[in-house]
């Protein structure tokens, strides 16, 4: 959540500049700013993403020594986070129709991960894989709701006129 805190703090500096081009029919800034939102993020998360793919015991130290612990932590990092820079298109997408008063396209891409996706997925791979299912059933929900929310925002976006 450390690394996330910059994330919406881009979207926060993002939607009052959307809400306000949108109401006054400037679309291109609109998409402008969508861009350059989904940029700066895709670069962060990337690097936050090849930081704890490279370095996962050091940031991991920061909470705890215990070398078992630290062992399952550091497996379990590297998954988790398989599929990090997909995860700023989703926020970026649900405060993009907060934005622009969509609020079922809000709401949808904002639980469609967490709780459409991920909680089945949750509940049935560890029953087949049992700790390495809990750890894989967020890199899936990363995937299917990033191919979601790209077909849906893609679709936004060019309407926009």
């Amino acid at each position: 959540m450390i690394f996330m805190m910059p994330m919406f703090g881009v979207v926060q500096w993002m939607q009052p500049i959307l809400w306000f081009n949108h109401w006054a029919w400037f679309h291109d800034r609109v998409k402008q700013v969508s861009i350059l939102a989904i940029k700066v993020l895709t670069l962060f998360t990337t690097f936050v993403w090849a930081l704890f793919l490279l370095f996962p015991w050091v940031l991991l130290n920061i909470f705890s020594t215990d070398t078992e612990l630290l062992s399952i932590a550091t497996k379990s990092i590297k998954i988790l986070i398989l599929l990090f820079p997909l995860v700023w298109f989703q926020i970026v997408a649900s405060w993009f129709y907060q934005a622009l008063w969509k609020a079922k396209k809000a709401f949808l891409t904002a639980i469609f991960r967490q709780v459409l996706i991920l909680l089945p997925v949750l509940i049935i791979l560890p029953k087949i894989y049992w700790l390495d299912g809990i750890w894989y059933s967020f890199p899936i929900a990363d995937w299917v709701a990033a191919i979601f929310i790209y077909f849906l925002f893609i679709r936004d976006i060019k309407k926009l006129k």
